[in-house]
């Protein structure tokens, strides 16, 4: 019997989709991964990544020529099932392809674009719409998150979809340092520290905000940002006095989140970010903004108010109790988030085995 051919789709090959596919990747070994991508400018340049896909291909630019790069890859490889990713990928793929055309079409969404809070209200309707359209030419939705399950599930009402969790594979882990404990004997990288691309979406304002207020507490405190992207938004920061990395290779990024003291989530929308989980496997105490990713995790250790985030991260640096009662928070409240779980989700989506 010959392999399962799974084709990934994907416009923003970067950051948290990166780590998401290649979990997917290093889950499902015994299928046969390809990649259709595309980064996007300021984002981190794929290195080892792409060697473990069995053969890649660069999507054009623009908004149209991605369609007929995808026609075309389908019509020359004929995989049984597109996996299709975050919403320009997610358009690409279920515009491109038909499911008469005798496979399956899975979308994970990594974070529905009409959950973007600096959207006029007329545009998240407007790709809500699109987005409840496309559910129409979907296998299964494999949600990243319960939030981006139940959301799923309000775009229509008989889709079908699982929760497919994000996690940090074997692979992946090899890749990463020890875990951080008692880092007395280690030089801390930074106090307060946060990753992934440098946005609106992660809101590095709001991250600016705590690390203002934490200062006001602790005037010693040194922040950095794990990551790169908008110039003008990296500007801020650094004017801010938090450092900005630029773009590391995971295992680089990984070495220096390890070596901090604080994680903090600030993005304003998200679906369940790679990053977290690294920070978690880590062993970081985590602080998150309140948002609807997090409704299921509990209040303790999330808030919309950067003043309140900003204390509880300073007590946590002065308390190893404090900190120890974060990490095991995060433990349980991310139980569920193992490579085995997401293994078996993924194979009852590729094999069609859901209802």
């Amino acid at each position: 019997m010959s392999k399962l051919a799974i084709l990934h789709v994907t416009e923003s090959y970067g950051g948290g989709v990166l780590t998401a596919i290649s979990s997917y990747q290093a889950a499902t070994p015994e299928y046969d991964h390809f990649l259709a991508y595309r980064t996007r400018g300021g984002d981190y340049v794929p290195e080892g990544e792409l060697a473990a896909f069995r053969e890649t291909f660069t999507l054009s630019a623009g908004f149209v020529y991605p369609i007929i790069d995808v026609r075309n890859i389908v019509g020359r490889l004929s995989p049984d099932v597109v996996h299709a990713h975050s919403s320009f990928g997610g358009f690409f793929a279920r515009t491109a392809i038909l499911r008469r055309q005798s496979r399956r079409i899975v979308y994970t969404p990594h974070c529905y674009s009409f959950e973007n809070a600096h959207l006029s209200p007329l545009k998240r309707i407007l790709f809500k719409s699109i987005e409840r359209a496309l559910q129409l030419n979907t296998t299964t939705t494999a949600a990243c998150s319960d939030r981006e399950l139940e959301l799923t599930r309000t775009l229509h009402r008989r889709a079908r979809s699982i929760h497919v969790p994000n996690c940090v594979t074997k692979s992946q882990r090899i890749r990463l340092p020890d875990k951080c404990g008692d880092d007395s004997e280690v030089r801390r990288t930074y106090d307060l520290v946060g990753m992934g691309r440098v946005s609106e979406q992660k809101d590095v304002a709001f991250f600016a905000q705590i690390v203002d207020q934490a200062r006001k507490l602790n005037p010693h405190l040194s922040a950095g940002w794990i990551g790169g992207g908008d110039e003008g938004l990296t500007s801020m920061l650094q004017k801010k006095g938090i450092e900005v990395t630029g773009w590391l290779s995971y295992s680089e990024g990984a070495a220096v989140l390890s070596r901090s003291g604080v994680y903090l989530h600030t993005a304003a929308w998200e679906g369940l970010p790679m990053s977290l989980l690294e920070a978690n496997f880590l062993g970081l105490p985590i602080l998150v903004r309140k948002i609807g990713a997090f409704d299921n995790f509990g209040d303790e250790y999330q808030s919309l108010d950067p003043a309140r985030i900003a204390r509880r991260a300073v007590a946590i640096i002065d308390c190893e109790l404090d900190r120890k009662a974060c990490v095991q928070h995060w433990n349980s409240m991310l139980s569920d988030h193992s490579e085995q779980n997401q293994r078996d989700r993924l194979i009852s989506v590729y094999e069609g085995l859901i209802g």
